[in-house]
């Protein structure tokens, strides 16, 4: 529960600064600050990923799509709703 809670304020805040790290980024358009989130969006959770050790839960995952190929089209519609948001 603690890695939620502390997980949901790293976001909050995240959140609330991107609005200033944008300025600090004025040369860029804003296809340019969208590429490079695009860009390090996998690296960055990939680095989470390692931090948490959570790669386990990440093959589990994976073997549960090749059980159920329906959980596909759930993962999908996360995916589109992440890109959506970005």
């Amino acid at each position: 529960m603690k890695r939620g809670i502390l997980g949901s304020i790293f976001a909050s805040a995240t959140f609330a600064a991107m609005f200033y790290i944008v300025t600090l980024m004025q040369p860029l358009s804003s296809q340019d600050v969208f590429a490079w989130r695009m860009a390090l969006t996998g690296p960055l959770v990939s680095l989470v990923i390692t931090l948490t050790k959570d790669w386990p839960a990440v093959i589990a995952s994976l073997k549960d799509v090749q059980r159920r190929p329906g959980v596909m089209l759930i993962h999908l519609l996360n995916a589109a709703n992440i890109g959506a948001q970005m």
